[in-house]
Formats: C-alpha cells, structure tokens, sequence
C-alpha cells in the first residue's frame, strides 16, 4: 500500500514566490494533495490560488494568525498520512514526494524525514547543498538515537522545505508551538518533539530548494533574541537524549557556553560587535566551547566536500577500531593497530568524532559485560581522554579565532 502525502503550503503576502512553491507542488512526478494556508495576506494571494480552483485546497484566515498556527491548521485539514512541508519562499524538486515515498516504504517505522536542500538566493541562484549523513541514498535513525545526534548537531532535521512527517505523531506532538512565534525555532522544535513516537530517515538527496533572503524570519531576530530561542530549544532536546548516552553527555552549562560564542560569531560576522561581545562574553574562556565550535566549523565547511570513498575508508576504520575495543585480550600487534588508528585521529576531525561514536557503542556494551567489566571502563576512558586532548585547540589557535574564525562560519539554526 503506497503511503499518501499531503504538501501544506503556508504563506503571508509573497505572491510572486508563492506561485513558485505552488507550481513545483503540481509538478510533482507523485501527484499529491496540495493545501494552501493563507495568513490573510493583501496581495492577490486570495485571487490566484481561486483561479487554481481544484488543483488545491485553500484555507484563508479572517485575521493574521502567524505561521506556526497556519502549519497546524494546514495539518489538520490534510488528507494524507504524511505530511510535506513547505513554506511560501521555498520550492521542491520534482522527485521530492515519489523519493520520500521510496524511502518511507523502506523503513515504515519511522515518523520524520528528512533531506539534503541546495540553498539559493532571490534569483534562484544554487548557493550550497546541505551535507549528506552517512551513506546510502537513505538511512534509518533509530529513535534512540535522533535526541542525541540532533543536540550535536549531526543530524540536520532543519528547515521545513527538508522535512516530512507523519500526520499523527505531528498531531500526538501538539504541533507547531505558538510560544515560538517568529524564533526561527518553531519547526525543529516540532521535530524533536515529533521524533519521541517513532524512527526517522535522512535522504541523501537534495529534494528541496531553500531560499535565503533577507525576508526569512530567523533574519529579523537580534541575535540575544536567536541565542535565547537556541538555548531553550537545546535544554527541550538534552531533556530527551536517549539514556544509553546519559553518560557521554556533557553538563547543560557546556552546551549553552558553546551557543553563546556561536552566536557571539554570528554577531560578529553581521557587524553587531557590541550585541557580539555582549552574547559571547561568558564563555569566551571556556576551552570545551571554543573546541565544539572548531568542530561544528569544520563540519560545516568540509563534510559535504568528503567523497564517498573518503567516507567509507573511515567508518571501516572506525569498525576496526570498535573490533579491537570490545576485546578483552589484544595480541601487540593489535594494540599497536590501535595506536595508528588514533594517530591518524589527530589530523582527521571526521574520524575522531566517528571514534567518539564508537566510544558510546563500547559503553552501552558495558551495560551488559559481566566479566572483564573494569577492563573495558579503561579502555572506553582512556579512549574519552584521547578524544577529549587531541581535539581541544591550542592557545594559539584560541587567541586567534576572533579574527580567523568568525569569517567562516555558515550561520542557519543549530
């Protein structure tokens, strides 16, 4: 039995991108239900979709009623078992639905999904693709893990033009929260919550196109405002992190130290130096925040450059290496492969945050390990420590993020 969607537009006097997001929701090579909720806009927006007449269903507000509530509305009227996202600046591909299809059937369990975007600009100009995770055209994420990948930003259930759910875990979720009004928030938000009722999926295609222009909400915001929204958003998840990675888990005042520098970058890189200092100024010793930043940095800029082979080479090094840590006994040679293994972490970001994953799979082990239980606590410590020293940036590189750092940061909601 194919699973049915439903693409719930929502959209507040943005005509001429509207027409943009309609038409790619009709071009779609799956044909679907297509809902439009309009915010009781002012610019022709009531007459175009009239003359669509049967093509889509239209709802129109008698009062502005904002866009999380528009989203919810727009669900609830929905005819299909999924629902497709899709806000009035952004448009799809016309492969989206038949491809999140494809990818639903193969893992029914799950009740979000979510996909690589290429972002563009006013004109429609490709600026970047988000990155893949893993490999595979798609991957299954188990529930368990999604709270705790999502607080480390690992998994990007982002925007709305990249997420699809399922119609009641949305609505077992209480929908979109209006406290969250015009955050920037409101759809992960919605994600994590919608993510305790079942598995989710990343498709590793670009499916949507996401415009970036200085009319998109998160762009109104201060940045206090935006840190505050963040901080909140990433206690809600760190209350949900999944208990076999209770113990990896860094304090919550680690977690918001690393946002306040982040935005504290943000504000830098806009210009806002004073709202910068102001936001950035509580952590700007903390050597755990600056060392998650370099990395969220690196990922940024590089894992989407990271070729498959690339990629594949190290998660069989990084299986290897969770071989040689479940071993109660290592002949020299293995201990010596370990050595080289770690080595290499050194100079390769990506393998070291494999490793750090492979850290958690050790410990779970360890729930279950009745003998030799102090040998591999060792081990899993030693390998933390490892971890945790090689990665942390010198003072050297500290005292120049300021001026180096700032430039490189791809800003979006973390």
């Amino acid at each position: 039995m194919k699973t049915t969607f439903s693409i719930v537009i929502t959209t507040y006097n943005r005509l001429l991108f509207l027409k943009q997001a309609v038409a790619s929701a009709l071009s779609q090579t799956l044909p679907c239900e297509i809902i439009v909720i309009d915010d009781c806009s002012q610019d022709g927006t009531q007459e175009y979709v009239q003359h669509l007449e049967n093509r889509v269903v239209y709802h129109r507000n008698s009062t502005s009623q904002g866009w999380g509530k528009c989203v919810n509305i727009g669900v609830e009227l929905a005819g299909g078992e999924w629902i497709k996202f899709l806000d009035d600046d952004d448009y799809l591909a016309p492969h989206c639905i038949e491809e999140m299809s494809r990818a639903i059937a193969a893992f029914p369990e799950s009740v979000i999904l979510s996909c690589q975007a290429i972002r563009v600009n006013e004109t429609r100009t490709e600026l970047n693709i988000t990155p893949q995770v893993g490999s595979g055209e798609a991957v299954r994420v188990l529930q368990e893990d999604i709270h705790y990948q999502m607080l480390f930003d690992r998994l990007p259930f982002g925007t709305t033009v990249q997420v699809a759910a399922k119609k009641v875990a949305f609505l077992n979720s209480g929908g979109w929260n209006s406290q969250l009004a015009d955050s920037g928030f409101e759809a992960i938000d919605s994600w994590v919550r919608i993510a305790e009722y079942g598995d989710g999926i990343f498709v590793n295609q670009p499916l949507g196109y996401r415009r970036l222009w200085w009319g998109n909400i998160s762009q109104q915001r201060s940045i206090q405002e935006r840190l505050n929204a963040n901080i909140t958003l990433k206690h809600n998840i760190y209350s949900l992190v999944h208990e076999k990675y209770q113990a990896k888990l860094p304090e919550d005042r680690e977690c918001q130290e690393f946002l306040e520098l982040y935005w504290g970058m943000v504000g830098l890189k806009h210009g806002t130096l004073n709202e910068a200092w102001h936001v950035a100024q509580p952590s700007l010793f903390s050597f755990k925040a600056w060392n998650r930043l370099l990395q969220v940095i690196y990922m940024k800029k590089f894992r989407h450059r990271i070729d498959s082979a690339s990629l594949n080479r190290l998660e069989q090094i990084a299986i290897e290496y969770y071989n040689l840590s479940v071993c109660s006994e290592l002949s020299e040679s293995e201990i010596e492969r370990i050595e080289e293994i770690l080595k290499e972490a050194e100079s390769e970001p990506c393998l070291s945050l494999l490793l750090d994953e492979v850290d958690c799979l050790v410990l779970k082990q360890l729930n279950f390990l009745e003998e030799d239980g102090d040998y591999y606590q060792q081990q899993s410590a030693k390998i933390r420590k490892f971890i945790e020293e090689t990665i942390v940036p010198e003072s050297s590189v500290l005292l120049n993020c300021w001026k180096n750092t700032a430039w490189e940061i791809r800003e979006f909601p973390i």
